[in-house]
């Protein structure tokens, strides 16, 4: 496996011990609190995946009833509903499973039913609105930017999608590694990830994906 994204982890609930495993991996691992903050930041995350499975334990309990795990924190059922949308969206995604409803749980008027719809709804509805613009080819659809971090030897290179104003990010790889890990020689960022390396900050994505490949 070559990655593996945890997002929206509350820090009580997680032993330091696996977190420290999930950072000596250079696996993807999201606090709620960050995320929360902006939802937005889930969106590469998820364009990334192959597959998702979410439990609703992740959803905080005054907005998911219908689930024996649920706790007063987690993330809202708009927020939910908007990571299920992006996850629709991604051209790589290929399987993704809803867990752990309880409809026993439910409350007489059901909201918690009614979310699980809304949530399959939403990926219905990213999935037809799919833009394909992974970059391929010539990539003649993409606005290219090259930028030198002072003080490193690296040019990070990022792609703009013109038909989605989705960004990439180039990341380089051992010649002798390129037929396995080719897939992810472009990995999604967002445009705070362009900003943060015009500031000659490298992005955490850059690093984390840099170190798995050598």
């Amino acid at each position: 496996m070559f990655n593996a994204s945890v997002i929206g982890y509350q820090t009580y609930f997680v032993p330091p011990k696996e977190k420290k495993l999930m950072e000596d991996l250079f696996f993807d691992i999201y606090r709620l609190g960050e995320l929360q903050a902006d939802i937005t930041k889930t969106e590469p995350i998820v364009r990334n995946a192959d597959m998702i499975s979410l439990n609703v334990s992740a959803i905080r309990g005054s907005d998911f009833k219908a689930n024996k795990n649920s706790t007063p924190n987690g993330f809202y059922a708009e927020q939910i509903c908007q990571i299920m949308r992006y996850a629709g969206m991604s051209d790589k995604l290929s399987s993704i499973g809803l867990y752990e409803f309880n409809s026993s749980l439910d409350d007489k008027s059901g909201l918690s039913a009614q979310l699980m719809g809304q949530m399959v709804w939403c990926i219905l509805d990213g999935f037809l609105n799919r833009k394909k613009d992974f970059p391929v080819g010539t990539k003649e659809n993409y606005t290219k930017y090259r930028i030198h971090v002072e003080n490193t030897e690296h040019e990070l290179v990022f792609y703009k999608s013109d038909l989605s104003d989705r960004w990439w990010m180039e990341i380089p790889y051992p010649p002798h590694e390129r037929v396995r890990f080719e897939r992810h020689h472009l990995v999604p960022c967002n445009y705070q990830d362009y900003l943060d390396a015009s500031q000659n900050h490298i992005p955490d994505i850059w690093w984390k994906t840099y170190q798995k490949l050598q």
